[in-house]
């Protein structure tokens, strides 16, 4: 929320001006030295001949910890158990991945805007995936497709054990139950149908065959046979 606070901005074409180019130089060679995809054996070069031309660096967002987001919440349905639980596994996987290919670099930047959303909205609003994919494809080759989104980052983030809650409204980092209810409730309305459906059409095909054709007597379905019997 303070990015651009105190600065004051006008619109320049750099070709009219040297300063602007070499801004640009300089926070280009600041890439490939902080920037976790861009970085090399000459980051360090190029760091040691900044050092001395750089007053300070602020870095944004900040590297928020919990105990900031418990000091400044003021969401009324805020339980700081939940929260901390998702907040310290997203930490985990953001300081172990190191984004070595497109989906990695996908997740770990919707995770990263999760974060930054999660403070920089007063009442922890849900993401819509229209503004998630406005931050997110500009640093990519390719747009973003729904498909790939929901099952490469969102659906195996999950798989690894990141809670994120989803709804109609979007996307979110849970910090309350009721967060959680959203996200199951989302499931249930398409688990439970589907189980249903399956159900009816193998009871179908075993009253045809006489009890001697069980459509669910498969290796690949044995964990949907367990459930289902269950």
């Amino acid at each position: 929320m303070n990015l651009f606070s105190g600065s004051e901005f006008n619109i320049q074409n750099s070709k009219q001006s040297y300063f602007i180019q070499l801004a640009d130089f300089v926070a280009g060679t600041l890439g490939y030295i902080f920037d976790e995809s861009k970085k090399s054996p000459s980051s360090i070069k190029f760091q040691e001949l900044l050092a001395p031309k750089i007053a300070s660096l602020d870095f944004f967002p900040n590297d928020y910890s919990f105990k900031e987001l418990l000091d400044t919440n003021v969401d009324e349905d805020f339980d700081p158990k939940i929260a901390s639980v998702c907040h310290q596994r997203i930490k985990t996987f953001l300081e172990t991945e190191k984004g070595k290919d497109q989906q990695k670099m996908d997740q770990i930047n919707l995770l990263k805007l999760l974060l930054l959303f999660q403070r920089a909205n007063i009442k922890n609003r849900y993401i819509s995936t229209r503004e998630i994919f406005s931050h997110l494809n500009p640093s990519r080759h390719e747009v973003l497709k729904q498909e790939y989104f929901r099952s490469k980052v969102i659906g195996n983030l999950r798989d690894q054990g990141i809670l994120i809650a989803s709804g109609r409204n979007g996307y979110k980092i849970p910090s309350s139950s009721k967060d959680l209810d959203n996200f199951i409730n989302l499931g249930k309305r398409i688990v439970l149908p589907m189980l249903n459906r399956i159900t009816e059409a193998r009871e179908a095909i075993k009253l045809a065959a006489s009890n001697e054709l069980d459509i669910l007597d498969k290796d690949a379905f044995a964990e949907l046979k367990k459930l289902i019997d269950k």
